[in-house]
């Protein structure tokens, strides 16, 4: 690349732009006001780890981990194991749950995290290789009870932001053991027809039949529609678990369709395996987001035998099917509420300490330090959209008062300095008018 050549963002990565912040803003916001009010706790976890940890739970041989892990180039000669940088949370939970004690605390522990992981996969609309996922995870857990409770979080979530149709695709993978006799059963269905398949599912079918399942191929479509589903080969204790679960989410009132085709990318899925879905403009179900159980994941990566279930979101997804406009307390944020004026030396130091005291109490606010003409600094009040503009000419300089002109209507008033505070928190923070306040 030249030196005159622009550079620009890699492939697959985005800018997150001034003006799209107030829908992320909204979407994280609700999501840790429902995660607090459902009994989570925030955890935050690196986003690089050891290449290990990744292969042992996902599985060396899943698309996540052959195709899309990003593996950090180490330095030339050093001994240090390899790293990547996290394509999910998951596994990274789990780790720091082991390593940090967690299993002491009471339990299920439920905890929440969220922030960008990294697949190279094929950028498309909605997906990028680094994108943004809002995760739930409930370890040290056997009950169907919560792997409802996760789910209908999720669903909550989706509902409060007013994203419409939502449906939850979902499915019982059973216990390893049931796989086990699932996978025989996958093998002597799809291997008459290996020659249909393309060279990843013919790879899939050697190594684990499910995956087929989860085939964007549409030219397999009717052959993986009529393949033996694994509800079919659930023993007596998974099929208990499963309609145990559905038993749940009927008594939450989750929309959910039984979909056998949903058997999810990772290996360490046992029993519930779910998505959730919203009908595009072309009729069809897009995917937002899913999860499901992980009974065996602590042990994969050299932890106790620990149950857990956990879902991810995604949050670019969720900003694009936003349709309520988010409030107007989002709307504002790093917008100036109020902007300072001061036309004389003498002006100087108190404006200073007027932007200091605005600050401490949580006022967007902003000055012109370099003092230019007041028709200058109006005008400029004006374009950063302050609600209001706190005058200190030369008499108010000199004396205990200041004026407070509101910038949409244009009336001005004179304010003492030591009732500006209060009169600001009325009319920004608890909606009074000016005619309110002098009729108090």
């Amino acid at each position: 690349m030249s030196q005159s050549e622009e550079i620009r963002t890699i492939r697959g990565v985005k800018d997150v732009l001034p003006k799209d912040q107030a829908k992320w803003r909204y979407a994280i916001k609700e999501f840790e006001t429902l995660a607090d009010i459902f009994g989570f706790y925030k955890i935050n976890i690196p986003a690089i780890e050891y290449l290990d940890l990744f292969d042992r739970s996902i599985g060396t041989e899943t698309d996540i981990v052959s195709k899309e892990l990003f593996v950090v180039n180490q330095k030339s000669g050093t001994t240090d194991k390899l790293m990547a940088l996290r394509p999910e949370f998951t596994a990274g939970i789990v780790r720091a749950y082991n390593q940090n004690g967690l299993k002491q605390l009471p339990q299920p522990l439920r905890l929440y995290t969220y922030g960008p992981v990294f697949r190279y996969d094929r950028p498309q609309k909605g997906r990028y290789r680094e994108h943004n996922q809002l995760d739930m995870e409930i370890l040290g857990t056997n009950s169907a009870a919560d792997d409802a409770w996760v789910i209908y979080l999720g669903w909550t979530l989706l509902k409060r932001l007013g994203i419409e149709n939502v449906v939850v695709q979902i499915n019982s993978l059973g216990s390893k053991t049931n796989q086990q006799e699932y996978i025989k059963k996958l093998h002597k269905y799809f291997a008459p027809h290996k020659k249909e398949l393309s060279e990843t599912d013919q790879r899939r079918l050697e190594l684990n039949p499910m995956r087929i399942l989860d085939s964007k191929d549409e030219g397999i479509k009717k052959l993986i529609e009529d393949a033996p589903q694994s509800i079919d080969h659930l023993d007596k204790e998974s099929k208990e678990f499963f309609f145990n679960l559905l038993s749940y989410l009927d008594d939450y009132k989750v929309t959910y369709n039984l979909n056998p085709q949903i058997v999810r990318g990772l290996d360490y899925y046992t029993h519930t395996a779910f998505e959730f879905t919203c009908e595009n403009s072309s009729g069809q179900q897009d995917s937002i987001g899913g999860g499901g159980r992980y009974d065996g994941l602590s042990e994969l990566i050299g932890g106790g035998k620990t149950g857990g279930v956990g879902m991810g979101i995604g949050l670019e997804r969720v900003i694009q099917l936003l349709k309520n406009k988010p409030p107007a307390e989002f709307d504002s944020k790093g917008q100036t509420e109020i902007f300072i004026i001061h036309l004389s030396k003498r002006g100087r130091k108190k404006a200073q300490d007027i932007l200091e005291q605005l600050h401490e109490a949580n006022f967007a606010t902003l000055h012109a330090p370099d003092r230019p003409s007041l028709r200058a600094q109006l005008k400029k009040a004006d374009r950063l959209k302050a609600k209001y503009s706190v005058i200190i000419g030369e008499t108010e300089a000199k004396g205990n008062n200041c004026i407070l002109r509101d910038m949409k209507s244009g009336i001005q008033e004179d304010i003492q300095y030591s009732d500006l505070l209060s009169t600001l928190t009325d009319r920004l923070r608890n909606g009074r008018s000016a005619r309110h306040v002098r009729n108090a």
